[in-house]
Formats: C-alpha cells, structure tokens, sequence
C-alpha cells in the first residue's frame, strides 16, 4: 500500500582496534558548546504486510522523529513525498533482527536541505522505516546520488562492538521520539559528515555508561564513504580516500559523546 502525500498549503507541520582513533574529547567539549535546538534496505514481499499504526499515525511519528518538515524545499509548506507499508528486511541494522522480514512503514522526505553551507545545500531525498506495530524508529537513509564506489557498508555487530569499547551497555530502543530530533542530531555528527559522506544511515538506540540507572537515547549516524581524515590510515601506508565514520550524538541534550571510523 503506497499513498502519496499532497502538497498542499494548507498542510499544518508537525513537529565504532585496527587503524582506529579515539576522538579526543577537547574536540567533543567544543563542539557540544555549539547551540542545538531541540523538537517542540526495504524489500517487497509476496506477503501483505499488516500494521497497528495507521499511515497518518506513522507520518506524523516521521516528522517527529526527523524533524524533517523544517527542511523541506518547495515552494510552499509540505512533509513527506510518499508512505508506503512495506517488508522491511536489512541485517545491518544494530540490535534488531531483520534477517525475517517485518512490517514497517517508510516514510520518504524528498527535497530535503540539510543546512546553508554549500556542502549541504543540496537537495537530497531520505528514507525512514518505523515499525508498523508500535511506531518505534528503525532507521533512516540517504542513498548516494551518484557513481562513486562506495566503502563496504559497516554491519550492525561493527556498529555494537563500537558502543561496547565505549564503556555503554545497550539499554533497549527508544518508543517514542526524543527531545532532539534526527536533523539536529546530524548537525553534530561533524566525524560522520552527513553533507559529504555518499550515504548516510542513522539508528537510535538507548545505552548507559557506568552507572546503570542514567539511560539514555542516542542517534547513531553513519557516514559511508565518508573524505578520510588527513592523519587516517595505518603507519607507512597513504590514507584511504574515503573510509566510514560513527558519530554518537546524545538525544536528550545534543551533545556528541564520541567518533570513531568504522569498517
């Protein structure tokens, strides 16, 4: 089932230790000074897909995950271009089991303006899967417009290992939208580089550090193929035109905890 969304004006928005590095924490204490505004791979099956929540409930769960209404460029005010009940299935998903195919909604922004800078003045179409029983964000992803080769794309178990080395403990996916949206969680996740990488995959999952009872929602953006980093690559060997990056950014206050690449 696919329904296309009208443009209409009258519309109301609503609102990863081989050849790696740890970022240094200067860097992550500068950044996260930076002000941040808080919210106020899909197949078809043979199978109909069934869902709980309705395609109106899941499209305003879209917005409100993404915040991608704000970022929109058309002519006049619009959210998404399709949504479609499909079968979802990817294996490269972090702590949930895709290899069976389940129901889900994808949402599909298109036109979509990630910030002013020039690197990020383009257009470009991202696709978000929610889960069609209860509406908790599965992923999201920007495809890559053009022909490059891309990197191998980084496996949910690489993704999981990254959290471990970082003194977190899964903690279980959010079911609800958290304070920070995914847009404003990307603008933070400068190791990731979503305006340059040629994909992009965002996931959002809870995690805790030492102590056990501080949960909390963190966007795990991914940037494939990501321009490597000028000191990138393993000693005596001349560093990869791209690689793969991990930002974490926390939900809840904005803040970047930690980067690393990834294979």
């Amino acid at each position: 089932m696919k329904l296309a969304i009208p443009r209409s004006p009258n519309r109301k928005n609503r609102g990863h230790l081989a050849g790696q590095r740890v970022v240094l924490m200067c860097t992550l204490v500068i950044l996260s000074s930076l002000p941040c505004r808080s919210r106020s791979e899909s197949h078809q099956s043979d199978e109909q897909p069934t869902q709980d929540i309705t395609s109106d409930k899941a499209l305003e769960l879209a917005i409100e995950y993404t915040g991608f209404n704000r970022y929109v460029r058309r002519s006049g005010p619009s959210t998404a271009s399709s949504i479609e009940l499909v079968s979802f299935q990817d294996s490269t998903v972090p702590y949930q089991d895709f290899e069976v195919a389940v129901p889900a909604w994808e949402v599909v922004f298109d036109s979509v303006v990630l910030g002013s800078r020039s690197q990020c003045s383009l257009a470009v179409n991202f696709h978000v899967w929610l889960d069609a029983d209860d509406g908790h964000f599965i992923m999201a992803k920007r495809e890559a417009t053009d022909s490059v080769k891309l990197t191998p794309q980084p496996k949910g178990t690489a993704i999981e290992s990254q959290v471990r080395q970082a003194v977190a403990t899964f903690r279980g996916l959010p079911k609800s939208p958290p304070k920070i949206d995914l847009v404003h969680g990307m603008e933070k996740a400068v190791f990731s580089k979503p305006c340059k990488a040629k994909e992009v995959y965002v996931y959002l999952f809870s995690i805790s550090n030492f102590d056990e009872s501080a949960v909390k929602a963190v966007w795990c953006v991914v940037g494939r193929t990501t321009p490597a980093m000028p000191h990138s690559g393993l000693s005596g060997k001349p560093p990869p035109e791209f690689e793969n990056w991990i930002t974490v950014v926390d939900a809840e206050t904005c803040e970047p905890m930690w980067g690393v690449n990834i294979e």
